[in-house]
């Protein structure tokens, strides 16, 4: 069935599937869903496929606890959840990035604390290798998504394990910090610093835009640079 005024899209990772919907009116939203997935769940049993209900789940965004909303499989209800993983993102039903640069965090400080442990038996080569393979892959993953979109007190421990890294790589951690600047140690270093690597990445995202060089969903985009 048709709602006026739902959109409605899929995206499939290997033998993932997210579904997405939205509308101003709630609602039809929950009509919508529960139709589409019965429609969904049908095919599978067709295709002698079944649904995972168990690992199934839902984000309700910008709405409140008490809304009332259902969606189901089945007769199985999915669980409504506040957050979720999806394709190393963390995705909140505020929208907000917060929890993912927090979950940055952890996972990207584990690994300064390996380059310091293993910095005094490696050469500065070797280190700046580490960097590249254990910590640059992980601040530039979405950066152009959640660095502009994220209030600079959030991001700022990503700076500061930047920050530490560039210390241990050039052997300056018994260097009073007030003697080198951290521009100056990034530029002997040839490595850029966090908000330069977000201009860098979010220039190269708005020109393949402009050039048509963009994923299916921007297709219809309204956005415009000018």
């Amino acid at each position: 069935m048709f709602y006026k005024g739902i959109d409605v899209s899929t995206t499939y990772h290997a033998d993932d599937t997210t579904y997405v919907a939205r509308s101003h009116n709630i609602y039809f939203l929950e009509r919508s869903c529960n139709n589409d997935l019965e429609m969904i769940n049908n095919w599978c049993r067709l295709n002698k496929m079944v649904i995972n209900t168990s690992k199934s789940h839902y984000l309700l965004c910008n709405a409140s606890e008490d809304t009332r909303f259902s969606i189901s499989i089945d007769g199985t209800v999915l669980e409504r959840r506040s957050k979720s993983r999806l394709l190393g993102y963390t995705i909140c039903d505020t929208l907000s990035w917060n929890d993912h640069v927090s979950n940055l965090c952890d996972r990207i400080r584990s690994n300064v604390a390996l380059l310091q442990q293993c910095r005094f038996c490696i050469s500065r080569k070797a280190a700046i290798m580490f960097y590249h393979h254990f910590l640059f892959c992980h601040f530039i993953y979405g950066i152009h998504i959640y660095y502009g979109m994220t209030p600079l007190y959030i991001t700022n421990p990503l700076y500061l394990l930047q920050k530490r890294a560039f210390r241990l790589i050039a052997n300056f951690q018994s260097v009073p910090r007030h003697l080198v600047s951290t521009q100056d140690l990034a530029r002997s270093l040839n490595l850029l610093l966090l908000p330069q690597l977000a201009s860098y990445f979010t220039a190269i995202y708005a020109y393949k835009i402009l050039k048509h060089q963009r994923p299916r969903n921007f297709i219809k985009s309204k956005c415009r640079f000018r």
